[in-house]
């Protein structure tokens, strides 16, 4: 009993000490992107979304592209991925 719990404690630890390497470089990447866009690109996406909504129909453009986002984040591909965009 006790050498099957110690297999799985280092089955475990390997497990998620591969799963941390995989998806550590792409965080620390999001981090710096995420910090790129806030500090560089936060006027310009404010000012493009508040002249869409000056514009006839501009307030349902920026609605579907708000509803639309978390789709494509979440890796949707084919034809369904470009036709959202």
């Amino acid at each position: 009993m006790i050498e099957t719990a110690r297999r799985e404690m280092i089955y475990f630890r390997y497990y998620f000490s591969i799963q941390f390497e995989q998806v550590f470089q792409y965080w620390k990447l999001g981090m710096v992107l995420g910090s790129v866009v806030h500090v560089f690109l936060k006027d310009y996406i404010h000012n493009a979304f508040r002249s869409m909504g000056e514009k006839k129909l501009g307030i349902v453009k920026s609605c579907s592209g708000q509803c639309r986002m978390p789709i494509l984040q979440s890796g949707v591909s084919g034809k369904l991925g470009t036709a959202l965009m």
